[in-house]
Parts: C-alpha cells; sequence; structure tokens
C-alpha cells in the first residue's frame, strides 16, 4: 500500500527524535562516567598525597625519638662521668686529709646501661671517646685493688716493681683528660643538634 503524502517525511522526523533522545541519554551518562573517572583519578592523587605525607611524618617521628634517646644517653653518660670523676679523685688522694671514704662507682646495671645505650645512637667519635676512657677507669679500679690488698698485708711490692699509688696518679691524670675529651665531645654535639633543631624549628 502506497505511504500517504507526507509518510516519509513523518517516519524520517520519528527517527531523528529518537536519535536524538538516545543522544540525551547518552551524553548524561558519558558525563557522570567522566566525573567518576575524574573523582577517582583525584580520590588516588589524594591519597598517594597523604600517603606520603603520613610517611613523611613517621619518619620524623622515628627521628625524633632516636634524636630524644640520644640526647638522654649523652645526658646519662655526663652524669655517669661526674661520678666516675669524684671517685676518681676521692680514692686514695695524693694528700691523704680526706675526712671520709671515696663515693662508690655507679653500679654495674647502670654502667652497662648507659654503655649500651650510647652503643646503640651514640657517633662513633663518642663511643671511641668513652672506650679510651673507660678503659683507663678500668686499670684505675685494679689498681686500688692492688693498693687495697697491700692495705690489707695480703700483697706486697715486689723491689723492682713501680709503686701502685704512684701508678694510681698517672692514671688519675689520665682519666681526668680522657673525660674532659669525652665530655668535650659530647658537647659539641648536643650543641650542634640544639642548633640545628632550633634552625629546623619555624618562629612565631
Amino acid at each position: 500500500m502506497p505511504d500517504r503524502p507526507g509518510a516519509g517525511l513523518f517516519r524520517t522526523a520519528r527517527l531523528v527524535n529518537n536519535w536524538t533522545v538516545a543522544w540525551e541519554w547518552v551524553t548524561p551518562v558519558a558525563t557522570s562516567t567522566t566525573v567518576v573517572l575524574v573523582g577517582a583519578v583525584n580520590g588516588f592523587v589524594t591519597w598517594r598525597t597523604g600517603k606520603k605525607g603520613r610517611e613523611h611524618a613517621d619518619e620524623t617521628a622515628k627521628a625524633q625519638r632516636v634524636e630524644q634517646r640520644l640526647e638522654s644517653a649523652y645526658h646519662e653518660l655526663l652524669l655517669m662521668s661526674e661520678r666516675v670523676s669524684l671517685w676518681s679523685q676521692l680514692v686514695y688522694p695524693l694528700f691523704d686529709d680526706q675526712t671520709g671514704p671515696a663515693p662508690e662507682l655507679p653500679e654495674m646495671h647502670e654502667q652497662v646501661h648507659v654503655e649500651t645505650f650510647v652503643n646503640a645512637y651514640g657517633t662513633e667519635q663518642v663511643k671511641a671517646r668513652m672506650k679510651a676512657w673507660r678503659d683507663l677507669v678500668t686499670q684505675m679500679v685494679l689498681v686500688v685493688g692492688e693498693i687495697n690488698a697491700i692495705e690489707a698485708g695480703l700483697a706486697t711490692v715486689e723491689p723492682g716493681e713501680p709503686n701502685p699509688r704512684r701508678t694510681l696518679v698517672e692514671l688519675r691524670v689520665s682519666e681526668g683528660n680522657a673525660r674532659r675529651a669525652l665530655i668535650h665531645q659530647v658537647g659539641l654535639e648536643l650543641g650542634h643538634r640544639k642548633a640545628a633543631n632550633e634552625k629546623d624549628t619555624p618562629s612565631g
């Protein structure tokens, strides 16, 4: 049956209308997909930036904890060195006019605690100076033990052997020099760290 006049035009108009409706539907969907993709990318960038920020914050916090432990170890080392200094100066002094016994050396567990922390966090320079000083203190302890034995009549000084008291005087001088070198190095490092921390801390 032949088309009525204008029927073809009507079908064309309907197809165009359907096609337009279809693209009216596709376009918003495509736009929504683009928004989702852009949002996902922005979300990833934000997460990535946040992750880097968190990692940096964690590293900073870790470095600060190590720094605090190092400073604590150095302060304890300085305190222990002062206690040892008192013992060094007062045990069998050159002029035996002291009114009481020499103070005790720090307990072994205190020495182990300080040395462990310094060896864990200290610089090689401080560890080397601490060892040199500690070795001299150990020699002094051995000589003091020898003097104690002589004083108690348990040992004697054989002819030609060095006098333990003279040896103690010499070791006392060496111990003092080594201790001052250690304190100087620790002071330098603590001072540099303090200056660096003040520089890195924002003012205001």
